[in-house]
């Protein structure tokens, strides 16, 4: 895997311009480019970025697995060689194109000197990698090649910032709406026997909630406790038959919590007390 990332950074007055140009040679994906601008006035800023219409090709060749399991582990497999034999069983190739715009746009203001407020908007777009198409390399699938879509969503976001010499408190509320999320079911089967398993878009599926964070650092002790919530709900389900439809997105925790106070009784020595639920 080959992956080369250009990232020059241009600043004139009070624009800053940022340019991303990421080239991979994975048979994965290809991102062109990226470009940002910010503008930073005083007490105001904004930022916004797009990225251009991503492009994926995928192929893929059943060939001799370069390693084997025997007895005593895994094994070098006699039988590979470089470059590797190809199985016509299985083998197939395949061009997908699929394309579409990311963006993001988020508004800060500062109140006064301790709290500020910000809004953001971001456009998200992903297109599914090899590993989430394929099957290759042993790892087996339901199917050889996943129908998966890409995925796309829109999120907002609105916060407050609050900081002086002692303490800090930050409060996130979001929505997110995403259609055809990637997410991989164990359940499904296919036409590979004995195997199930397969990466599937779930349609529409949206989250909200809010992210807490309150923190206080004196000269020798200090805490902090961090909160958030979110409700993820399959608003369409999977497939034709809309399986899971109105249920809690599996494998999302609603509440995740960490708290921690500490102590440095010396100049290079803390003390910490973490707590994750």
């Amino acid at each position: 895997n080959q992956t080369i990332i250009i990232t020059p950074i241009y600043s004139i007055y009070m624009y800053t311009f940022d340019f991303l140009l990421r080239v991979g040679n994975n048979q994965t994906n290809k991102t062109k480019a990226y470009a940002v601008c910010t503008n930073k006035i005083e007490d105001s800023a904004y930022t916004l970025s797009k990225a251009l219409k991503p492009e994926t090709r995928t192929t893929h060749v059943n060939q001799i697995n370069p390693i084997r399991e025997t007895s005593r582990g895994p094994r070098p497999n006699p039988d590979f060689k470089r470059p590797p034999d190809v199985v016509d069983a299985g083998t197939f190739a395949e061009t997908i194109r699929a394309g579409g715009t990311a963006a993001e746009l988020s508004l800060n203001r500062r109140i006064n000197e301790k709290l500020s407020a910000f809004v953001g908007y971001d456009r998200v777009y992903r297109y599914p990698v090899f590993d989430e198409r394929a099957a290759y390399q042993g790892l087996a699938l339901a199917e050889a090649v996943s129908p998966v879509e890409a995925e796309a969503g829109d999120s907002f976001e609105l916060g407050f910032k609050y900081l002086d010499a002692h303490q800090e408190l930050f409060v996130t509320g979001f929505f997110l709406r995403m259609e055809n999320e990637i997410f991989f079911d164990p359940t499904v089967t296919g036409s590979v026997s004995g195997v199930s398993g397969l990466n599937v878009n779930l349609g529409e599926v949206r989250r909200y909630g809010f992210d807490l964070y309150y923190g206080l650092d004196f000269e020798n002790w200090g805490g902090s406790i961090q909160l958030a919530h979110v409700d993820a709900t399959m608003r369409t389900g999977i497939g034709p038959d809309e399986t899971g439809r109105g249920r809690q997105l599996p494998l999302v925790a609603p509440w995740v919590a960490t708290s921690q106070i500490w102590w440095e009784p010396l100049a290079d020595l803390r003390l910490r007390v973490i707590h994750r639920y």
